[in-house]
């Protein structure tokens, strides 16, 4: 997790639930980055090591929380991120926004289910 997490990250999952906590909170910290990377518009080829995620407080509106990522040359990447069945969305922007809303009702994923294909590739 060194590899890819900060300290503090790091900090942050070990201290959560060890049931599901901690798979919640590692796969949320990883997406968190993927978002703040893809606004920076570098995507993986930058280090996930160069920015860090938190969770600030504030209430959820429907059902998204908010998310915050900040790089280490000080840009702070504010968003936000909701569980949906077995997915995690995140989005993250360069300003604050309100939460996003579904183009359709009920939204793709309700009805969704995650692939495994890679576990037999």
């Amino acid at each position: 997790m060194g590899d890819y997490f900060t300290t503090k990250e790091q900090q942050l999952v070990a201290e959560a639930d060890p049931c599901d906590g901690r798979d919640l909170l590692a796969n949320l910290i990883w997406c968190g980055k993927e978002s703040a990377l893809k606004v920076l518009r570098t995507g993986l080829r930058r280090s996930t090591l160069s920015v860090e995620v938190s969770f600030p407080a504030g209430p959820r509106v429907d059902g998204w929380a908010p998310i915050s990522v900040r790089a280490i040359e000080g840009v702070a990447f504010p968003g936000w991120w909701q569980r949906f069945g077995s997915f995690l969305l995140t989005v993250a922007a360069t300003v604050g926004f309100p939460p996003p809303r579904p183009l359709v009702e009920p939204p793709g994923l309700a009805s969704a289910v995650p692939g495994r294909q890679w576990l037999t590739g």
